[in-house]
């Protein structure tokens, strides 16, 4: 078999032998040299392919030595034994001085008995199908008559292609059969050299010639080794037996001291996985050393990490191995201690880490403020100009990032007026850019061929749109994935059936996503409508004062030397870091059902800004954690909201809210107002020609306040495509507060007034805000208590 054809072939007997999802990728230049790029499912990327990931039930063998001749030898000892126990196995040339033995397993357990022990262990944590792939192949290595000392990190036989994690759901790549190993002349980079990986009938003595895509051998079959239950079962007792020594050694020494008492210490001391250990070790010998122990102490409970350690068949981590940092550290003169290391293992733990509370001592007192939202608007103020509502909702909206958002953001307003600035400059309070947020001029449909890769590098970060325009078909993918939280994609694949004809079949692809999405449109576009009922909608300022303060900023800057970032930066972004994650499931407000007068339920967009709403009130309590009420139920902590956090949404996103229950944005809502009282009574019809003189605005932003206005449901016009339009007011608009009776508030009617403007004058005397004292703390902690056991 060879070219396109062939690989495809190839792939389609691959996919009904390797029992994993199969992900493809083709060679990138990346800074000179050929690189996989993104991945995509089987059936995703047309041949030719260069590389595939490697099957859970595939051991691969990959011999790396320093010449082919060496690699030629050791294969055909490996082979050699294979063929003696006939065992299946395929033997490819890399492309260059590489050799790949690939044996494709079939593990099936039918004895109950063996079912049960092979369950327990996988309840134990047990990636049976690692083990299993680490065990054989050091026995065949054994059995071959080599050592197994070149299997290892980094050595001959790599333990990247052995010990990966299938559970976590995680892959490791391999050159695919047919996929190119080319390499760039480092002196003229005009020539590449190298060739395509081929199936091997024979092993040769010497390195083979160059070949191209159309040289390409290909197995016409696979056959499968058979797996033993034994072996299986035994591989699974080994772990459990493991675990049980490792719960009994966790028990023999007790710990003390500053620095052996830190959670990421402990942690350690429970063991380290592969790859981790020798750092583990070294981060133990440091605390310690630090902590005034002497290397008698430190031995001692080096010996504990290192029999809590993982003890892979193939690589056992001894005692001797850590006990060189243990020397290493006490010979220093002044050692001092690293948090990066930790971070590094992956154990850092910053919320119950005594050091880390006192190295960032003014980061967590940041929130232990009355009102923190005065500091950041403080900081925002350095950075904005005026949007004094503006910026302070962006803030508040975009920390619901760390609450499973299901809504996105959008800015809506004329060009220029300052949308993605605003948008950018509230952003960077979170972190740097293309860390915490990214920013993309426009994102297209075919992005969605690596949603997997965006997804994992999207979590719980925040993406900025800067224009809609032009991305219709993204759009709709867009909003499935803010309302869902996931897209569930679907292909096609080629198969082959036992009788050799070929069909295609679907193959379902979910990936989830965490993501808040900031958008903004500026102009009146059908990728808008699609996500309003979606978004936050907000608005900039485009008054001419705005405009005005805007010009003698930037002259400001041009004369004085003024830094971009405000001083408070830092100590924002550090307290941002240091807020504990709650699921939003667990940040309750047991008064709920009393904020229902405030919300517009005319429209049918309630039953979505309901939740809007209550999401806001919960980031509310979520950013003033350290005032709050936390209680514990069934081993998980809880948070309180309380009515401080409903006056806070209210008075910073009172107009956001009601602005976007009509689709429309706060602005628009100032222009209706001002539309009506200029209409009065007696004019039923008008023309933009009006509008444009009653709010003394351009006919392009006359315009657009009446596509807003009429699309939300506010206006009609029923003049024909190309006829001049004439407005009138609908005869059901949309739901608008312009009466709310409060019976907790001594204003028994609030008469005109949006919630936006209702909010700021009718709080501060109503009376349900009046008591904020320890009493109502007590009285939710009560009410709490009583919900959590069932009663109301």
């Amino acid at each position: 078999m060879s070219d396109i054809t062939s690989q495809k072939e190839w792939f389609s007997i691959l996919a009904n032998v390797i029992d994993t999802p199969i992900y493809t990728a083709r060679n990138r230049i990346l800074n000179g040299q050929f690189k996989p790029g993104m991945q995509a499912p089987l059936g995703r990327l047309l041949p030719p392919i260069d590389h595939r990931t490697i099957g859970s039930n595939e051991l691969l063998i990959e011999l790396d030595a320093k010449s082919f001749a060496q690699n030629s030898k050791y294969a055909l000892q490996i082979t050699g034994y294979l063929n003696s126990q006939e065992i299946p196995h395929y033997v490819f040339w890399s492309g260059n001085k590489s050799l790949h033995i690939h044996i494709f397993l079939h593990i099936d357990i039918k004895d109950p008995e063996k079912q049960k022990i092979v369950r327990e262990a996988a309840k134990k944590g047990c990636n049976l199908y690692r083990d299993i792939r680490l065990r054989l192949c050091t026995e065949i290595v054994e059995q071959s008559g080599l050592n197994k000392e070149i299997i290892g990190i980094g050595k001959i036989i790599d333990l990247a292609k052995l010990n990966w994690d299938d559970i976590g759901g995680k892959n490791t790549l391999i050159r695919c059969c047919g996929g190119a190993n080319k390499k760039i002349d480092k002196v003229d980079s005009s020539i590449i050299k190298g060739g395509y990986k081929t199936y091997l009938e024979a092993i040769p003595n010497q390195k083979p010639k160059e070949n191209s895509f159309e040289d390409v051998e290909y197995p016409k079959v696979i056959d499968v080794w058979e797996i033993d239950e034994t072996l299986v079962t035994q591989v699974a007792h080994d772990f459990i037996e493991a675990s049980k020594k490792k719960k009994k050694s966790e028990r023999q020494e007790s710990y003390d001291g500053k620095y052996i008492t830190l959670p990421c210490v402990q942690q350690i001391m429970e063991g380290m996985p592969r790859g981790k250990r020798s750092y583990g070790a070294l981060a133990i010998a440091l605390a310690t050393r630090i902590d005034g122990q002497n290397i008698d102490e430190a031995e001692k409970l080096l010996q504990v990490y290192v029999n809590n350690c993982s003890q892979d068949p193939i690589d056992k981590f001894e005692f001797k191995e850590g006990k060189e940092w243990v020397d290493w550290i006490y010979k220093q003169p002044v050692p001092f201690w690293n948090c990066g290391k930790c971070k590094q293992l992956g154990v850092c733990d910053i919320q119950d880490c005594a050091l880390h509370k006192e190295l960032y001592k003014e980061e967590i007192e940041f929130f232990e403020k009355n009102e923190p939202l005065e500091l950041v608007k403080k900081a925002l103020d350095y950075m904005v100009v005026g949007e004094d509502e503006l910026k302070m909702q962006l803030f508040i909206l975009m920390l619901t990032k760390d609450l499973n958002p299901e809504w996105s953001i959008m800015l809506d307003g004329s060009a220029s007026s300052g949308k993605t600035f605003v948008m950018k400059a509230v952003a960077s309070l979170f972190g740097e850019l293309d860390e915490e947020y990214f920013v993309y001029s426009r994102i297209t449909k075919s992005v969605l061929n690596y949603a997997q890769v965006y997804a994992e590098k999207w979590d719980g970060k925040i993406v900025i749109i800067e224009e809609l325009q032009g991305m219709k078909e993204a759009v709709e993918q867009l909003r499935i994935i803010i309302s869902e939280g996931r897209l569930n994609l679907i292909s096609t694949v080629e198969e082959k059936a036992e009788d050799g004809t070929k069909h295609h079949t679907a193959q379902d692809n979910v990936v989830n996503f965490n993501t808040l999405f900031v958008t903004c449109n500026a102009e009146d576009a059908d990728e808008g409508d699609q996500l309003a009922s979606r978004s936050w909608i907000l608005n900039t300022d485009q008054s001419l004062e705005q405009t005005k303060a805007i010009v003698k900023a930037r002259l400001k800057r041009h004369t004085h030397k003024v830094k971009d970032l405000p001083p408070e930066i830092h100590i924002i972004r550090g307290a941002l870091r240091t807020l504990k994650k709650y699921p939003y499931q667990r940040i309750l407000f047991p008064f709920g059902e009393d904020i229902a007068p405030y919300i517009p339920i005319k429209s049918v967009r309630a039953r979505r800004d309901v939740d809007k709403i209550t999401r806001a009130i919960k980031t509310s309590a979520y950013l003033h954690q350290n005032n709050r009420l936390k209680f514990e139920f069934e081993g998980e902590e809880y948070l309180v909201a309380d009515w401080r956090d409903v006056f806070w949404i209210f008075h910073y996103c009172g107009g956001a809210i009601n602005a976007s229950a009509q689709g429309v944005g706060a602005r628009d809502l100032d222009y209706y107002e001002q539309i009506e009282q200029a209409r009065g009574n007696y004019v039923v019809e008008f023309t933009i020609a009006d509008v444009q003189r009653w709010l003394a605005a351009g006919r392009g932003t006359a315009s657009k306040i009446m596509a807003n206005l009429s699309r939300a449901g506010f206006y009609e016009n029923d003049q024909p495509q190309g006829v001049k339009a004439k407005y009138k007011k609908t005869a059901v608009s949309p739901a608008y507060l312009g009466n709310i009776t409060c019976e907790s508030c001594d204003k028994a009617k609030i008469q005109g007034l949006w919630l936006g403007k209702w909010v700021k004058e009718a709080f501060p005397t109503c009376l349900i805000l009046k008591n904020l004292s320890r009493e109502i703390f007590e009285f939710e902690l009560e009410f709490m208590e009583t919900l959590m056991k069932g009663g109301r």
